[in-house]
């Protein structure tokens, strides 16, 4: 088997895990699922749950903790997973790329209001976060998913929130925020580092 095909199969494997222990913490460990839902960081790295959910994704290293807390913060706010049919970033962000975001038109605005976005998009963002950076993280996407009516894609936020510190991600999730995914550099041909840095940072910053 192929690196890249070990690498889908495993990523196939931790999905079903996440969605598994999220469906075990809605049906079975309401009290869990309450915990983590008024956590911050500091609680919810030592919880139970968050400690159970590290060892489903068959994860081992520190910072790897760091950032399954974080996701168990905020899976604990979901209440009903929507599938694949959208990004979490498609879910709160414009339906199409807007001509400007400031003044979108009446049937293209987002859940998430282009200024939290920007807040979002600047919280943890680097290698090894705070504690702190962690808990706004986790704050502001719960917020995002309340948002949402507490339905989202239990997929695309673990994917997301395990991804966080990578560039590509944020990236990646700017563009499907703005209606421009089909437009990423992430898709299709590897991309450019520069230029691809330049299209995301001007769309953030629009």
């Amino acid at each position: 088997m192929s690196d890249e095909a070990a690498g889908d199969v495993n990523a196939s494997v931790e999905t079903t895990r996440a969605q598994d222990w999220w469906r075990d913490l809605d049906k079975r460990d309401r009290a869990a699922k309450a915990r983590l839902k008024r956590a911050d960081f500091d609680a919810a790295v030592i919880d139970e749950a968050t400690l159970r959910l590290f060892r489903y994704l068959g994860r081992r290293r520190r910072h790897d903790l760091s950032r399954v807390a974080a996701l168990a913060m905020v899976l604990a706010a979901v209440r009903q997973d929507t599938g694949r049919n959208k990004t979490f970033a498609r879910h709160i962000g414009f339906s199409r790329m807007p001509a400007d975001p400031q003044r979108p038109e009446a049937d293209n605005k987002p859940v998430l209001s282009v200024l939290r976005f920007k807040r979002l998009m600047s919280t943890a963002n680097s290698p090894d976060p705070t504690s702190d950076d962690l808990t706004e993280l986790a704050r502001q996407f719960r917020r995002a998913v309340d948002l949402l009516g507490g339905s989202a894609n239990v997929e695309d936020i673990k994917n997301v929130l395990l991804g966080w510190h990578r560039q590509e991600t944020r990236r990646d999730f700017a563009f499907e925020y703005y209606g421009a995914g089909i437009a990423s550099p992430l898709r299709g041909a590897a991309p450019d580092p520069e230029s691809s840095s330049h299209s995301s940072e001007h769309l953030v910053s629009a």
